[in-house]
């Protein structure tokens, strides 16, 4: 359902100032400036005619332009008294990429028209250079005006809708009235879900057909295999239509299901944007990443990556550090998934602190045994050592790396050398371009396209 939106009245601004006036003449206008100055230079003219060289002619031109003049800034006044505005969408939460109609709605509750309005807005979470929304239109008296504007929301976030400035005027283009509306809906752009396919993960708790001495059970509802039973088998698990074929006995194998937590966290740090003059169209930070769709495909990733962690039954948790903790706790299932989802949709890199701080404070936090999922857009030596000493304290960590660069050449030499000590240390890695479509989570570790994932 779409928001239903409220009213909101026009408030005064009293910030405008005319064109040539003196100040004083400004505060009796109030938030009235005045457009054109022709008038106030005739009805100058016309009252010294009026004065000096006398007659009827110049004095009834003097009040009739003194009359006109009048009426015109009391409708003005009027026009902004009467105005009310509601910014809208049809859609009060969608995913990123995802189309919306938006709606600027203006109403007159006076009798007398809005002979000329002009608005301007933002467009939350728009493409890069598709931000400004500009409506010219009138409204007839005791009616409304009705303006949509159909487009698809680019980047994620919480967003408030409007303000709205929005300028009013006579039909003389003598007068104008200037007022700016805050509105009090909001609108909710949640990452898209990037599909992750495979089921390498580099748990500590590993799960599937795998031998282990690692605490893990058997999931009775999720067959995996049925094989030649061997010693140690327990006869439960014999199938016997199988043995029957065979003249044999044949066990059935189920998937064993991780009994540790996943915690899948992305770098909040916005260290390197604070060294750096570019910012993206919404005025929103990059952090680590190297450009706006860099940052969008990490959120994607990282949707993705406790999605499909939910599907095979795991807890899983959502570390998300920035200047606010929108972290959420382990768990499972639908609405644990829509809890983190929520969470992440708020989430943008503008935390203080540094990468590595982070990372020590979230492992001391992590139990052992748990895993780590770490979605980031720069690895450095500094930071590949960390992430090797919560290997050490018993994590199990995998490292997925965003970015824009699809080949293997590179002219970062920091990021090459740490590349190359990463593939050195213990934990497991994935290069992601910044256009994937979907990952895959292959066997072999180091194998920058396969890991990367097909472009569609």
């Amino acid at each position: 359902m779409g928001n239903t939106g409220s009213y909101t009245r026009a408030a005064e601004d009293g910030s405008g100032r005319g064109k040539g006036l003196a100040p004083s003449l400004n505060r009796i206008l109030g938030n009235i400036t005045v457009a054109e100055r022709w008038p106030i230079i005739a009805l100058a003219i016309f009252y010294l005619m009026a004065r000096i060289g006398g007659g009827n002619l110049p004095s009834v031109l003097f009040r009739t332009t003194f009359l006109v003049w009048t009426l015109t800034y009391v409708w003005v006044r009027l026009m902004l008294k009467n105005l009310t505005c509601m910014y809208d969408s049809e859609l009060k939460a969608l995913q990123r990429e995802q189309e919306t109609r938006l709606t600027l709605r203006f109403d007159n509750e006076g009798f007398l028209p809005i002979a000329r309005l002009n608005a301007v807005t933002r467009v939350p979470g728009s493409a890069e250079g598709d931000e400004t929304w500009r409506v010219v239109t009138t409204v007839p008296s005791v009616g409304s005006r009705l303006t949509t504007r159909q487009t698809s929301l680019m980047e994620h976030g919480h967003y408030r809708l409007g303000p709205v400035k929005i300028t009013v005027g006579d039909p003389f283009g003598w007068f104008e009235g200037q007022v700016e509306i805050y509105g009090d809906r909001y609108l909710t752009v949640y990452p898209r879900v990037l599909p992750v396919r495979g089921s390498d993960l580099p748990l500590r708790q590993p799960f599937g057909s795998l031998r282990t001495r690692m605490r893990s059970f058997a999931d009775p509802s999720d067959l995996a295999d049925i094989r030649p039973m061997r010693p140690g088998d327990n006869p439960k698990h014999i199938h016997w239509p199988t043995s029957a074929r065979y003249g044999e006995p044949y066990v059935r194998e189920f998937e064993l299901t991780a009994s540790g937590e996943v915690y899948v966290m992305i770098d909040l740090s916005d260290e390197d944007h604070q060294s750096s003059s570019f910012m993206p169209p919404a005025g929103r930070p990059l952090g680590v990443f190297s450009s706006t769709e860099a940052k969008e495909r990490a959120f994607d990733l990282t949707a993705g990556l406790m999605a499909r962690c939910l599907r095979n039954d795991l807890a899983v948790g959502l570390v998300a550090r920035g200047q606010r903790d929108h972290s959420a706790e382990p768990g499972k299932g639908p609405e644990r998934f829509r809890t983190a989802l929520h969470s992440l949709a708020r989430a943008q890199p503008d935390c203080p602190l540094s990468t590595d701080i982070i990372l020590e404070q979230v492992g001391h936090s992590l139990s052992s045994g748990s895993t780590l999922l770490f979605v980031t857009g720069r690895l450095t030596p500094a930071l590949s050592s960390r992430l090797s000493s919560l290997m050490q304290l018993g994590l199990g960590v995998g490292v997925f790396l965003v970015t824009d660069d699809d080949t293997e050449e590179t002219d970062n030499t920091e990021e090459e050398g740490a590349l190359e000590q990463s593939a050195r240390h213990p934990f497991r890695r994935w290069i992601v371009p910044a256009q994937s479509r979907y990952v895959t989570l292959d066997s072999q570790a180091g194998e920058r396209r396969k890991q990367a994932g097909a472009i569609m």
